[in-house]
């Protein structure tokens, strides 16, 4: 089959739109025009192959023979007018912090568009710019949006005052946005760190590594990346909290509480099947959110703890009569899901040196009383799992079960291959072994295989074209991260390494996985 030479483009573009919410509504894709106009609504531009943030009007939108002088930059001029929220907010609004519980206030917000929107749902929202809002006060907020502002100020030590301005008047996270490098950006006359464009106004562009540096340098505190050229930096360390172990919960389809419940099979019930279906609407809720724990939940816990004691008497009683009517298994399963999830969570954060949380948020809490005893137990358990993924033999032990249990091929050479979407599957030890590799990297989602080299330190990450809908896919992208010297190489394949095909594409991925109408 010929390569496309624009395969390797959309194949990058498809990797990290979902991310984005590209696809959530897939109905309006259709031809170029369609596809670049939802791009552009949410805030990015496809340039290469890779998505950039549109941040700042660029001087390739307007004709200039000349620079001025660097005296009269005009950095008002790198103000956008959109209709649709920025891309910083929109990756607020992806993670939840847009529903109108927190207020959002816009540090340099241009011409307000985005305080217009938020104020159309309801949100909470206020801003300030130097230029077209300087009489607005400045003050604080649950969130605050520091949307494209860095990159357009000349002065170093004035741009360090401004990200350190908003971060002071920030209460729970701020949102950081910088111009990435890309080959299309504009030239122009080199001035500090940047460049002053034909329209006079100032760029710095940053790549993905240097904004993450100098944001986690100049707070002290760590950025955390959620888009190309978009950051979250915490203050409230329970919310910091929050955000982390929800991306480390496991993305396990739970069972519908509907296919676990024993159905009678008698045409007369027994009295407790008749008590069930009394309490159905009650109980159905319960055991879904047991599953969605992995233990029992606690009285504070119960929504319905009214309407549940009246029935039962006590909520143990209630959650007693629960488990004598489910599959328990289920429970057993998702319990160790859950403590698996926990484990990852807690040793990444050592090994990234994210500093002690002075306190555990509620649920927590109730968690590691119910799984590890107490917090010490949890801590210790963890950082023995971080400390075994050095031993070979621990790291070849658990590629086998993972294999032995469905989750990707084993090798000849003991090397476990398997899809990125099977990763939080795998046992705690393999997710905290490839969740410090990629540390190192960046984030695997825009990978599409993963291969453990259990007995030399080293983690691989296949992109290929056209994964899922190819039954002979071609390989685009490999990355080797080497756990033992803390470095990685980058190999490109399609002009210096001939593309290969991926045989056998099945070995990799199981029975849940999406299959294209190609597909094998």
């Amino acid at each position: 089959m010929p390569v496309i030479p624009r395969v390797p483009e959309y194949r990058e573009l498809t990797a990290t739109a979902e991310a984005l919410g590209l696809f959530d509504n897939p109905v309006t894709i259709g031809f170029k025009q369609a596809w670049e106009t939802l791009i552009a609504e949410k805030g990015f531009r496809l340039i290469d192959g890779q998505f950039v943030p549109i941040g700042n009007l660029e001087s390739e939108e307007l004709q200039a023979t000349e620079p001025m002088q660097t005296a009269d930059i005009a950095r008002h001029l790198t103000a956008l007018s959109r209709n649709n929220l920025s891309a910083p907010m929109q990756c607020l609004a992806r993670h939840g912090f847009l529903d109108g519980s927190l207020s959002v206030f816009d540090y340099g917000c241009g011409k307000g568009d985005d305080i217009r929107n938020l104020q159309a749902n309801d949100i909470p929202v206020a801003g300030w710019d130097p230029h077209y809002a300087p009489d607005n006060p400045r003050h604080e907020a649950d969130i605050v949006n520091l949307g494209f502002v860095i990159n357009v100020i000349e002065d170093p030590e004035e741009r360090l005052q401004a990200l350190q301005g908003a971060y002071r008047l920030c209460q729970q996270v701020l949102v950081v946005s910088a111009m990435l490098v890309n080959q299309n950006a504009p030239s122009g006359q080199t001035f500090n760190d940047g460049v002053i464009t034909l329209r006079n106004t100032f760029q710095k562009y940053f790549t993905q590594a240097e904004l993450k540096e100098y944001l986690s340098g100049s707070l002290q505190t760590e950025a955390i990346p959620v888009a190309p050229g978009i950051f979250f930096i915490f203050k409230d360390r329970d919310a910091e909290q929050r955000f982390l172990l929800n991306r480390q919960r496991s993305r396990r389809n739970v069972l519908r509480l509907s296919q676990q419940v024993a159905v009678p099979k008698q045409p007369k019930l027994s009295r407790n099947e008749k008590k069930y279906q009394a309490c159905k609407h009650l109980l159905d809720p319960l055991w879904q959110q047991t599953l969605e724990l992995g233990r029992l939940p606690e009285k504070s816990e119960m929504t319905a703890l009214v309407e549940i004691t009246e029935a039962f008497g006590t909520a143990n009683k209630a959650l007693r009569f629960m488990l004598s009517q489910v599959d328990t298994s289920l429970l057993e399963q998702t319990r160790q899901n859950r403590i698996d999830d926990l484990l990852s969570y807690f040793a990444l954060q050592t090994f990234a040196r994210r500093k002690a949380y002075r306190h555990l948020q509620a649920g927590l809490q109730k968690d590691i009383k119910a799984f590890f005893g107490d917090y010490k137990s949890a801590l210790a358990l963890a950082q023995s799992l971080l400390f075994r993924i050095s031993s070979v033999e621990s790291i070849v032990s658990a590629c086998r079960q993972a294999a032995e249990q469905g989750l990707g091929h084993l090798d000849d050479d003991l090397a476990l291959h398997l899809h990125t979407s099977m990763v939080q599957r795998l046992p705690a030890l393999l997710r905290i072994y490839i969740g410090c590799a990629v540390m190192l990297y960046g984030d695997i989602e825009q990978s599409d295989l993963v291969k453990i080299h259990s007995q030399s330190g080293k983690l691989s990450l296949m992109r290929y074209d056209d994964f899922t809908d190819k039954p002979l896919p071609l390989l685009l992208e490999r990355v080797k991260i080497n756990l033992r010297r803390q470095s990685f190489e980058i190999f490109h394949y399609g002009e210096e390494y001939q593309p290969t095909c991926l045989y056998l594409k099945a070995r990799y991925i199981n029975e849940e996985f999406p299959m294209g109408h190609e597909s094998n």
